[in-house]
């Protein structure tokens, strides 16, 4: 088992280097044409717009509703203060899946598996990039290991509030990034297969 101190360190090393990957691709990542559409999608909702009603959009809805909270800096920074909410999003995500994978691993092993699972997605390259320019990934994978990991957490007594929970969020994956909504049916399924140990 690795001792504290060497957690501590790790975990520093880390962050840093997702902080490093991150700036790097907020900076010099190539431009995607798709962040102008979305950036523009987000900027008609924070001026009272509605996706499909009042512009085309051929996603799910939830994406110009959150992006729309980051308008103030992208009208300070352009498409960098929308790339810089997306690595926001997308270090919530990475901190997710850490707790998801603290959860599901024995007893003993739960720092280590958090920490192998963040520094998987903190020196990821290619994860770097896609969660930090302006597309659906960041926010999508934000709602999906939320609601996986609410899911995780419904062996508890009264669990349906985190089943209930984690349909939320899984929905809101889907409303963000349609392929997500195989996760849905998917956990469903899961949930009635194991309806007598979550019905409490």
């Amino acid at each position: 088992m690795v001792r504290t101190p060497w957690l501590v360190f790790l975990w520093t090393c880390a962050l840093i280097l997702y902080v490093v990957l991150g700036a790097a691709n907020l900076h010099f990542g190539d431009l995607n044409q798709d962040e102008g559409w979305y950036l523009y999608a987000a900027r008609q909702v924070h001026e009272g717009g509605l996706p499909y009603r009042d512009f085309a959009f051929t996603q799910g809805p939830m994406l110009p509703f959150v992006y729309a909270i980051a308008q103030p800096l992208v009208d300070r920074w352009g498409v960098a203060g929308g790339r810089l909410f997306s690595l926001l999003l997308g270090f919530a995500g990475a901190l997710v899946a850490a707790g998801l994978a603290s959860r599901l691993a024995p007893p003993g092993r739960k720092p280590v598996a958090a920490l192998l699972t963040f520094i998987l997605i903190a020196g990821n390259v290619y994860q770097s990039y896609f969660t930090t320019v302006v597309k659906t990934y960041s926010l999508c994978a934000f709602f999906l290991t939320a609601g996986l990991l609410a899911l995780s957490c419904a062996r508890v007594r009264g669990g349906w509030v985190p089943c209930f929970l984690g349909g939320v969020l899984l929905s809101l994956a889907a409303g963000t990034r349609i392929s997500a909504g195989i996760a849905m049916p998917l956990a469903g399924l899961f949930l009635l297969f194991h309806r007598r140990r979550y019905g409490d």
